[in-house]
């Protein structure tokens, strides 16, 4: 495949720095121009195989797309909020939310909101139904009539009697080949979801570190790219699991005639913050490698099965009775906040036109491992709660003699990182 973008290799590290001065905190007023306005290319320091050592080596990898959303204290059109049940299928619960559906918001513009539905099968065997009831940005506390403004956006997923009522979003802005995605998010009980309906903060003071109360068990959320089930790189969250632990993968991970992990191909990992407080999660593809990452510590990283065709971004928060999600009481709800996605990425002009086939992002496993100890070699991850995976070597950047640039090359590059502060 033929990216519209030549890569580049910075010449020295100071340069890299040097053009870190571009860049600023991700703007939260749309009525300002945007710091990265004027780049025509974007550059990340990512991970790619070094053949002549065999080891992994990071280096700087450009992008020619950016894109930017920001759900904090967003301006909305001026109509009324919408109220929601905080557990519609807990007819005792008589709180309530104020809400803007995502529907009916500039955002879907960028994101559609899924409307589909999944059968139970034998592993799989409480039935699942998107809504858009589900995705939704909350009313902040200090919106106002003539000035609506949100708090974050919102994924629900709720356990009725007869099904899973889940959420789910995919990007609109086309096929995306590699890409850094970046969002700032945590997990929510319907106890935090009310605090923060009802918090009066103002609008650029810290939100509350963590959660206050315990989550539901039974739901899994997941942030991926996504072509098929055996194209596809994934972030995911497992709320019957610690709160720590969180899951990294390039699809096939998991042989079903074996009914084992295939090696190398997934980590579990203990984060040091858990996942109930706002964590900047982060998902690098490039050409032959993918890497993981939570509030800029590398995490993970994998050379086995790294996505091979356009694919698109997704993010989605469900149950449905399997050994995977596990399944959630009935009348329990959980909720996935996310305060902002940050993404550049390349494209390509082949492969633009074959549709996606089937829904991306649920696993169906007759066993899900349980714990740490119980992946064996499996899997890779953390001996101990912490999350600095990898050795410190491992991780520096590696310049190397800039290439020439061509007549369509980038000339004004932005650098992404360092991490962005909150």
């Amino acid at each position: 495949m033929k990216l519209l973008l030549t890569t580049l290799i910075l010449p020295s590290l100071l340069s890299a720095h040097l053009l870190a001065t571009a860049l600023s905190i991700p703007n939260t007023n749309p009525q300002e121009t945007h710091p990265h306005a004027n780049c025509d290319c974007y550059i990340t320091s990512s991970f790619s195989s070094n053949s002549n050592n065999n080891s992994d080596l990071a280096s700087p990898a450009y992008f020619t797309h950016y894109r930017f959303w920001d759900f904090r204290n967003t301006p909305l059109p001026q109509t009324a909020p919408e109220t929601t049940q905080t557990n519609p299928s807990n007819p005792h619960d008589t709180s309530t939310l104020e809400i803007y559906p995502l529907t009916k918001t500039l955002f879907s513009h960028d994101w559609r909101v899924q409307t589909w539905d999944r059968e139970a099968t034998d592993i799989s065997p409480v039935p699942m139904k998107n809504t858009d009831g589900n995705v939704f940005l909350l009313k902040h506390p200090a919106s106002t009539p003539r000035d609506p403004r949100s708090s974050f956006l919102v994924l629900r997923t709720t356990r009725f009697q007869d099904h899973a009522s889940t959420a789910e979003v995919e990007g609109l802005f086309g096929y995306i080949y590699h890409c850094s995605l970046r969002l700032r998010m945590r997990m929510m009980s319907r106890d935090d979801i009310v605090r923060a309906a009802a918090a009066s903060t103002l609008p650029n003071s810290q939100p509350e570190s963590g959660s206050q109360s315990k989550i539901p068990q039974g739901s899994c959320a997941g942030i991926f790219t996504y072509r098929s089930s055996i194209c596809e790189s994934d972030i995911e969250i497992l709320t019957s699991e610690d709160s720590h632990t969180i899951h990294y993968a390039n699809q096939p991970d998991y042989d079903p005639i074996s009914d084992t992990l295939i090696p190398g191909a997934s980590s579990i990992v203990n984060l040091t913050k858990p996942w109930t407080s706002w964590t900047t999660h982060r998902l690098d593809w490039v050409t032959d490698m993918s890497a993981w990452y939570a509030d800029g510590q590398l995490q993970s990283k994998s050379n086995y099965s790294v996505p091979n065709r356009p694919s698109i971004v997704a993010m989605n928060l469900w149950s449905n009775g399997g050994n995977w999600s596990g399944d959630m009481k009935v009348g329990d709800s959980v909720f996935m906040g996310i305060e902002w996605i940050e993404l550049v990425y390349n494209v390509t002009k082949t492969d633009q036109d074959l549709p996606i086939k089937d829904h991306p992002g649920h696993r169906d496993r007759y066993h899900r491992v349980d714990g740490l100890a119980s992946a064996s070699a499996s899997a890779s991850f953390s001996s101990s709660a912490g999350g600095n995976v990898l050795d410190e070597e491992d991780v520096e950047l590696q310049m190397g003699k800039a290439k020439e640039k061509s007549d369509d090359g980038c000339q004004r590059p932005c650098w992404i990182d360092p991490w962005h502060p909150v």
